[in-house]
């Protein structure tokens, strides 16, 4: 049996975003947002958001966070 993931507000807030850069482009919000999930499970994520009409994105938060994104994969090089 497989285990369910559970998604943090942060990455409800991360799956919107990428909503709205990439449309409904799964694979490539998946690549850049959130690879830890399949694009499958962010599809799913998705219809429930859909459901919920949970679309609250903090816009300070998510600068804040993928800045710190940027830099993290910068001193990796």
């Amino acid at each position: 049996m497989s285990q369910r993931s559970k998604f943090t507000n942060l990455q409800d807030s991360l799956l919107i975003l990428g909503i709205n850069k990439h449309a409904l482009d799964f694979d490539s919000i998946q690549q850049e947002y959130l690879p830890e999930y399949s694009s499958k499970q962010l599809q799913y994520r998705y219809k429930v958001l859909s459901k919920q009409r949970k679309y609250k994105v903090d816009s300070k938060r998510l600068a804040e966070i993928l800045l710190r994104k940027e830099q993290d994969k910068k001193q990796l090089e």
